[in-house]
């Protein structure tokens, strides 16, 4: 404990070695188990400057929220909404007012012209060739000679003139090559389009081939143009051409 008089520290806590103080004497049992121990004067001046100082600060800082200038209020900026579009309603249109009352029509309109049925056609059809002289070239492929045949029709196709080579130098009419030492007698030799003499006339109506050579009857199997070609498959080393006839019966 320390000394009350002196404030020095006792380390028997019943005599004050500093002052000679019987500390034993200044205490005073308080009941049978606790004792109040009396505080030490440097104790008690330290305790009141700590309250004095509290209580000061206390003071200053009540003055200074008192007098202190209040903050300028708060500015808020509120920015109107858009203004809104409205799309105005269609105009309303009511139902037309319900007929309530038939009125028969008596007059009679005149038809002043008639079509006749013949005059209406859906699919036209090729003009009619019944004859024409056509030339067949000997370096070109199917050629469309343009006369149209319908199906069972009759055609009569005849040679006229000319001539044609299968190669350089060698020229020969709608029958073809008839020379077996130069040319291949057999029909379906592999330079051959149809099975035919190599360098003969071919005919074709649709997708049926027919041989023609220097003269041909031919029943079209089929409705379409007639084409005619030379039976080679190699024509690039061809030339010349000849002429024929063809007559389509009624």
């Amino acid at each position: 404990m320390y000394c009350p008089n002196c404030g020095a520290q006792s380390e028997d806590n019943l005599f004050c070695y500093q002052c000679g103080v019987d500390l034993a004497t200044l205490v005073q049992p308080s009941n049978s188990t606790s004792k109040r121990l009396f505080l030490s004067p440097q104790r008690r001046n330290l305790i009141m400057l700590a309250a004095v100082a509290v209580a000061i600060a206390t003071l200053i800082a009540l003055i200074f929220v008192a007098f202190r200038t209040p903050p300028p209020p708060a500015v808020v900026v509120v920015t109107p909404p858009p203004a809104l579009t409205q799309t105005p309603y269609p105009t309303y249109t009511p139902y037309p007012t319900p007929i309530t009352e038939i009125v028969w029509v008596t007059q009679i309109v005149r038809i002043t012209q008639v079509i006749p049925v013949t005059q209406i056609i859906s699919t036209p059809v090729p003009q009619q060739i019944l004859q024409k002289e056509v030339m067949v070239y000997a370096k070109s492929d199917w050629q469309n000679t343009d006369i149209f045949v319908q199906e069972g029709k009759t055609v009569v196709i005849k040679y006229v003139s000319g001539k044609w080579a299968i190669w350089s130098g060698y020229y020969v009419d709608g029958r073809g090559c008839l020379d077996e030492p130069i040319c291949t007698q057999d029909p379906n030799y592999r330079d051959n389009v149809f099975s035919f003499r190599h360098g003969g006339l071919i005919g074709r109506i649709g997708d049926r081939t027919f041989a023609v050579g220097n003269s041909a009857t031919i029943v079209a199997p089929v409705s379409g143009f007639v084409y005619l070609r030379i039976n080679d498959k190699v024509i690039n080393d061809n030339s010349g051409a000849i002429t024929v006839h063809i007559s389509v019966s009624q």
